[in-house]
């Protein structure tokens, strides 16, 4: 009988660890393997995913405008999400775009579209796929071991676009629907970058025509009758030989309504000349007078000038029985570039402008023109009058 002792079981112990060892290498060494192939695919798919997403933005764009981009549109901006600089668009699809309509999805395929949502049903979309280029599939340490050396990977991205269901963060002010209907009777104003670009009251004006840029007035309450100088002549739709109140009121900033509000989440404390706006008929209650609000009393409102600022349009306002606006009845929110105000009660300065050639006689006056900008931000919306923005979003 052997000793449990003797050298030779310590011998055969010896050989079981070694192989133990050795076998317990390889798993690692197996597991590093899959995880390096697994993390450069991981990696792979964002820059994927990150090009798709890039592309599906700009093609929505485009087609929005009127006119949707093609693959070799859309190679440089997938290309610019690669680190290596090569990713492949494979295909696009959706609204405006020619060739067969996009397949309806499935949430199972990792690489296929989803369904898309019920939010966006029935509204224009588009769909970029994307993938690893064939001569450059991403070679697979361990994969290569069970007879799979390379993997090609790909993403889908989707983008909807629509009319404005909510504004970004923007200046505190409605406008009258009688005013936008007549600024923008035969269209809107190009959006910018201009040429020459915004800097004083004596720097010319760009390539508007000159039908386009208009004077919007503070509005008038019951105490006041409208002149060319204060205000523009909104005829009453019940009574055509009746003006009522039009031009630009303003209304409550987000400072005023408390932090956070349902509107105003996310807005900063800083932004005191900041309000944000429903575009489905949303009341809005105003500050009474025409001074700017406390928020809009110092630089504020300056800040403003040479941006376009979101602005609904309102079709009633609401009064009480001394005359004074307490709220705006809004259908539609438009886009406005601000080129100057004048005589502006207690903002600082009263009178300022990025332009010359400004349009505003005596009295509280903003002016500027109307754009139809497509931007990606902001939120899409039904229900209300488009009133020239277009707002392009990720759509599932």
């Amino acid at each position: 009988m052997m000793r449990s002792g003797s050298p030779s079981l310590r011998s055969e112990r010896g050989a079981t660890a070694t192989i133990v060892v050795v076998l317990m290498a390889f798993v690692f060494m197996g597991f590093a393997a899959i995880s390096v192939d697994v993390g450069r695919g991981m990696i792979e798919r964002r820059e994927l995913q990150n090009g798709a997403d890039a592309g599906a933005l700009a093609l929505a764009a485009s087609c929005a405008k009127g006119a949707c981009e093609t693959i070799a549109d859309l190679q440089g901006l997938v290309d610019a999400n690669a680190t290596d600089n090569s990713h492949e668009v494979t295909s696009i699809c959706g609204t405006g775009v020619p060739g067969d309509p996009c397949p309806p999805g499935s949430i199972p395929e990792f690489t296929e579209c989803p369904p898309i949502p019920d939010t966006f049903a029935g509204l224009p979309f588009v769909e970029v796929n994307t993938s690893t280029p064939s001569d450059a599939l991403i070679n697979n340490l361990f994969g290569s071991a069970a007879g799979a050396s390379s993997t090609r990977v790909a993403a889908c991205a989707r983008a909807a676009w629509g009319q404005v269901g909510r504004s970004i963060p923007t200046l505190p002010i409605v406008f009258a629907e009688c005013d936008w209907v007549k600024a923008t009777i035969d269209g809107f104003a190009p959006s910018p970058p201009y040429d020459p670009p915004p800097g004083t009251s004596s720097t010319l004006l760009p390539q508007i025509s000159p039908g386009k840029v208009t004077a919007i007035y503070a509005h008038l309450d019951s105490s006041e009758k409208p002149t060319e100088d204060n205000a523009t002549k909104c005829l009453a739709s019940n009574n055509p030989g009746k003006f009522y109140s039009g031009g630009f009121g303003w209304v409550q900033t987000c400072e005023k309504q408390g932090y956070p509000s349902p509107l105003c989440d996310g807005v900063s404390k800083s932004d005191t000349c900041t309000a944000v706006f429903d575009a489905t008929g949303t009341i809005l209650i105003g500050d009474n007078g025409a001074s700017a609000p406390k928020g809009c009393k110092k630089d504020e409102l300056s800040n403003y000038l040479g941006t376009q600022v979101w602005v609904p349009i309102m079709t009633k306002v609401n009064v009480d029985s001394q005359g004074k606006a307490t709220g705006y009845v809004v259908d539609g929110v438009s886009a406005f570039f601000l080129a100057g105000y004048n005589d502006i009660p207690s903002a600082q300065p009263k009178t300022k402008a990025v332009y010359g050639g400004s349009p505003c006689g005596k009295g509280d006056c903003l002016w500027g023109w109307f754009t139809g900008p497509v931007v990606p931000t902001g939120t899409i919306g039904t229900g209300s009058t488009p009133r020239g923005p277009t707002v392009v979003v990720p759509a599932g």
